[in-house]
């Protein structure tokens, strides 16, 4: 593709991705940046080769990539999306207040924009659903609680905007599940699982087969809480492991149970999966010092 077309910068960002998907970042931040020397302004292989940059440990450089990603973008959902990932080079280098500061200015620019509320309402949401995550994941409680009662207000916005009952339906639950966790991650197992069978009930009436995917998994970390690890191994295993987080509380689940070797090989997949997002950021560090040690 690259001895075809050189003069495009897709060839390159095309090649990036072919290397990065076998764990090469050197070579994927390389291809990246000759896509970027054909077009400086192409906002795929900006992003891109902060991703790169990302899994290489250069930090400096992907929050630099991301930022220049994030201005060139066409769209407050892009421009978003690239300062949400600078922020996320803060988790994979363990400064969670400086993630949870990054973060917090991201909502701030976007409550202060000068648009329509309609390009406001979805990445704010996302933004403060996003901070809850990381809030909880590191017993700030509080906070958490904060961002979701803000994610919940953005929510009313967007189902108002959408008008669909079964979208509005999907982010209500979404949301439950949001609040079970928290309970879940504060030990107040109960509560969660109030919240787990709100969610199954909710959707109980819809027809896709992944329609249980949350509710498994919200009953696999309380079962996890509560000792059971031989259910919260059964629950995971109905939940989305194609999410990373998921397959790590499954890892989590056998080793509580004693099954190391199955555990070990859940952290390894983990710990080498190389698709950047807020679940990725939460917990490939911990997935490769379970390899390691």
């Amino acid at each position: 593709y690259v001895e075809l077309v050189a003069h495009e910068a897709d060839a390159y960002v095309v090649l990036g991705d072919v290397v990065r998907a076998q764990n090469d970042f050197a070579g994927a931040r390389d291809a990246y940046a000759s896509a970027i020397e054909v077009d400086p302004a192409d906002q795929v292989a900006l992003s891109k080769r902060g991703h790169a940059n990302t899994y290489l440990g250069d930090y400096e450089a992907a929050r630099a990539d991301f930022a220049a990603a994030a201005e060139v973008s066409a769209t407050v959902g892009g421009k978003v999306a690239n300062q949400q990932f600078g922020a996320y080079t803060y988790l994979y280098a363990g400064n969670v207040d400086a993630a949870m500061k990054a973060m917090g200015e991201i909502v701030d620019g976007i409550e202060s924009l000068d648009v329509r509320e309609e390009e406001v309402t979805f990445p704010a949401m996302n933004t403060h659903a996003q901070i809850a995550l990381i809030a909880m994941h590191n017993n700030r409680f509080d906070e958490a609680n904060a961002h979701l009662t803000k994610r919940a207000e953005y929510m009313e916005k967007a189902i108002g905007q959408v008008q669909e009952p079964n979208w509005a339906l999907n982010m209500q639950a979404n949301l439950t599940l949001a609040h079970g966790l928290l309970a879940a991650y504060k030990g107040d197992t109960n509560t969660a699982r109030k919240h787990a069978d709100e969610n199954k009930a909710m959707r109980a009436d819809q027809t896709n087969p992944r329609r249980y995917e949350g509710y498994h998994r919200l009953m696999g970390i309380i079962e996890m809480k509560d000792g059971n690890h031989a259910a919260a191994v059964e629950h995971l295993s109905m939940a989305n492991d194609q999410n990373p987080m998921v397959k790590f509380e499954k890892a989590m689940a056998h080793e509580m149970a004693g099954k190391t070797e199955a555990a070990k090989k859940l952290y390894k997949e983990v710990a080498e999966f190389n698709f950047n997002s807020i679940n990725t950021a939460l917990c490939r560090n911990n997935a490769k010092k379970k390899v390691t040690t």
